[in-house]
């Protein structure tokens, strides 16, 4: 009964956006994928336009670029003082599309893209439902769900771009971000109870969920120098956006037999399930980042490549979603949820090569990526439960003169995070958190 009750506790302000450096995934691009994402100096594919929109002016042809993408996430959360619990299994597939078109001729280049940003899920199945109230047995309505942990948000980006070039060695770039969202959200929240004497805590759960869409506009910027043949070097960033989501809510009180006899003061009530369905909206901050790469060719078929990036994740603070007015459960208001998060900003770098070899190219790459969740807030709806170090390799293949298959494996090992209990803090998760990504890419390109 204990770990349930903490469980409740400390769950009061989940909510679920994803995972990989908060809510952000780690990059477009099969190729950028297999090398580490270490693109910003180097830029030199149809994927500049998300990771440095200068590169395009250098690319000197049409490309168009399809390809799907694969996440596996498996998590494990041992509660403090308590048992452990493996995340349920979600399929995310993630396409993009990317066009590019460039001459060498000419002094404005552009291309534009389609692709996901921001976002993945998480499941989870962890709160039981108590089964006495001060030693006496309870019984429940029927309906309370299985997996009382869920969150999914997907932010498509509509990101025209366009690059210009300067001197042969000199260009700048600008990309525009339409982004369009769709968020869906399930939490369970504990009863703070009516007076000092009666915590009614796990015996009154409210469950909570949402579903809505919204949109938001932002912006990326490059420049690229290349000063000789064989090294480019790139700067490039992205601009802080306001995300604002709007929806439906649906909030459910569950009422057992033993509350049923005292949670009115009118008198004994039904034991049922309460519920209302208000509107809510909700503004989210997509977090600005700005990063430095340069890429090095060796020789005619090898070349080497390095990136680091800083973000302002500490704009992801305090979320509150407001319900609409004049809707109540058991005749209290329904009132605005407040999601405390406090995340700090974090750093990113990666290295990566590339080996070309006939019709093949091989290429290996490693990065290393800092959690931005705090310890304050800590959740196990959030994926990125700590600092990652991703293990990369991947293929290209000629298929001819125009036509090319990419293929890209990334392996994400998180390092072990443990959270400590504070009987003062019923914003975190206590307990000890483990996880791993397994991120499977294939593109399809075609040169005209």
């Amino acid at each position: 009964m204990l770990k349930r009750f903490l469980f409740v506790i400390v769950i009061m302000s989940v909510v679920s956006l994803g995972f990989a450096g908060g809510i952000a995934l780690s990059g477009v691009g099969t190729r950028a994928k297999a090398m580490g994402g270490t693109m910003r100096g180097l830029a030199d594919d149809a994927s500049a336009m998300y990771w440095n929109p200068a590169g395009l002016s250098f690319l000197n042809e049409t490309t168009i670029t399809a390809g799907i993408h694969y996440v596996d996430f498996s998590g494990e959360y041992e509660m403090f003082m308590g048992d452990t619990y493996e995340n349920d299994d979600l399929l995310n597939l993630i396409p993009s599309v990317v066009y590019a078109n460039s001459h060498s001729d000419r002094k404005w280049d552009w291309g534009v893209g389609i692709y996901v940003p921001f976002g993945l899920s998480a499941e989870w199945d962890i709160f039981q439902l108590p089964e006495d109230f001060n030693g006496n047995p309870v019984t429940w309505p029927e309906g309370f769900k299985k997996n009382e942990i869920y969150g999914s948000l997907m932010v498509i980006d509509f990101h025209p771009t366009f690059s210009y070039k300067f001197t042969d060695k000199l260009s700048a770039g600008l990309g525009i971000s339409m982004d369009y969202a769709s968020i869906e959200l399930t939490k369970v929240k504990l009863h703070e109870g009516d007076t000092p004497e009666t915590t009614l805590g796990a015996n009154l759960p409210t469950f909570f969920q949402m579903e809505g869409t919204g949109f938001a506009y932002g912006a990326n910027y490059g420049l690229m120098f290349k000063p000789t043949d064989c090294l480019s070097l790139g700067l490039s960033g992205r601009l802080e956006s306001e995300l604002v989501l709007k929806g439906d809510a649906q909030i459910d009180t569950y009422v057992n037999s033993v509350v049923a006899t005292f949670i009115n003061p009118a008198g004994p009530i039904p034991s049922d399930i309460y519920s209302a369905n208000p509107d809510a909206d909700a503004t989210l901050y997509l977090p600005a980042d700005f990063g430095a790469g340069l890429g090095y060719k060796i020789n005619e078929n090898w070349l080497v490549s390095a990136d680091f990036t800083y973000t302002w994740w500490e704009s992801v603070d305090v979320i509150t979603i407001d319900f609409e007015e004049g809707h109540t459960i058991l005749g209290k208001p329904v009132e605005d949820e407040e999601m405390v998060l406090e995340w700090k900003n974090t750093i990113r770098f990666g290295l990566g090569t590339e080996y070309l070899m006939n019709s093949w190219a091989f290429r290996v790459g490693y990065y290393y990526d800092e959690s931005p969740l705090n310890d304050e807030t800590m959740t196990v709806i959030f994926p990125d439960f700590s600092t990652k170090h991703a293990l990369n390799g991947g293929l290209g293949y000629m298929i001819n003169e125009n036509i090319c298959l990419d293929f890209a494996v990334e392996y994400l090992m998180f390092v072990e995070r443990e959270i400590e209990y504070d009987p003062m803090n019923h914003e975190n998760m206590p307990g000890t958190y483990n996880a791993s990504i397994m991120d499977i890419m294939l593109d399809l390109t075609w040169k005209f």
